[in-house]
């Protein structure tokens, strides 16, 4: 996956011009928000210092403070927030629904919340598989844009998180070894895929 050159898109904390103002969301919404935050901070993210996360994650971090609630743009701040915390979470959640729908198990039976990348990669049996997990990841990221829509300007820069969970899925199942059988797994997952969209779309 090629990652975003282009800067993040938030609105200017200190700007006090800019288009027409949002109205001010409610506290239900800002719960919601908050919410979303936690799940998102919560799902091993990575690093600050990452790329992606670049900036990112002390907003989030601002924002579950209430660092917000009394700035001037606060309601362009947020949505920006949102736009950006809800295109991530909802990568993490459809990484684990890609792989329910095409019975592949979980890696070590965690949702991709709940997986900690940066713990799988220093361990053992991440450095006894790293070819496998080297190909599988190549194989998974081939469909990226099909798995995992690429963001829109206002949703920020690509996500690895969720095809790194999926290639590590792949690595960890016993019953798929061969250069052939990981290309079998990511075909499945993609028929799993247009298939639920079908049956959605005819429900």
């Amino acid at each position: 996956m090629q990652s975003s050159q282009q800067d993040l898109t938030w609105p200017s904390e200190s700007t006090t011009e800019g288009p027409q103002e949002r109205p001010c969301p409610s506290t239900m919404e800002i719960d919601a928000l908050k919410s979303e935050c936690e799940f998102y901070l919560n799902s091993f993210p990575g690093r600050d210092s990452l790329a992606p996360n670049t900036a990112f994650n002390g907003r989030i971090r601002k924002c579950l403070n209430g660092g917000y609630n009394s700035h001037d743009k606060a309601p362009e701040i947020l949505a920006g927030i949102n736009k950006m915390v809800s295109y991530r979470n909802t990568l993490t959640r459809s990484a684990t629904q890609l792989l329910t729908h095409a019975g592949i198990f979980k890696p070590n039976g965690l949702d991709c919340a709940q997986f900690d990348f940066e713990t799988f990669q220093e361990s053992q049996e991440y450095r006894n598989k790293r070819g496998k997990y080297e190909h599988a990841f190549g194989q998974v990221a081939r469909f990226d844009r099909i798995f995992f829509p690429p963001p829109d300007e206002e949703e920020g820069r690509p996500w690895v998180e969720p095809v790194k969970y999926v290639a590590a899925a792949l690595t960890l199942d016993d019953n798929i070894d061969s250069s052939e059988e990981i290309a079998d797994a990511v075909q499945r997952i993609t028929s799993s895929m247009y298939m639920s969209l079908f049956i959605l779309k005819w429900r």
